[in-house]
């Protein structure tokens, strides 16, 4: 277990000094994680040699669509083009 003013076991003694920032970045991803995330999805994080966060492994449950994600706005001549790409071949079946 870990908190604001004790470290997690294995920090290296070089990272103690900023462990406080570290511990904020974690509580930072844990939360919107939490928003972003489904009731079941699941996400493995790390620290790295240089005390950066990294999310290591995040499940499949994100894929679906929440109401705070982020979306993108797409220009008309990018959404015209992909409205007329041409429909594959129906001949054509998926190969094992």
């Amino acid at each position: 277990m870990y908190a604001l003013l004790t470290p997690m076991p294995g920090l290296p003694w070089y990272l103690l000094p900023i462990w406080p920032l570290i511990f904020w970045r974690i509580q930072r991803l844990k939360a919107w994680f939490k928003a972003a995330g489904g009731p079941d999805s699941q996400m493995l994080w790390g620290v790295a040699w240089n005390g950066r966060v990294v999310v290591l492994q995040l499940s499949d449950d994100l894929s679906r669509p929440h109401p705070g994600c982020f979306r993108s706005p797409v220009s008309g001549r990018l959404r015209r083009a992909l409205a007329a790409a041409p429909l594959p071949c129906p001949r054509r079946t998926p190969g094992p």
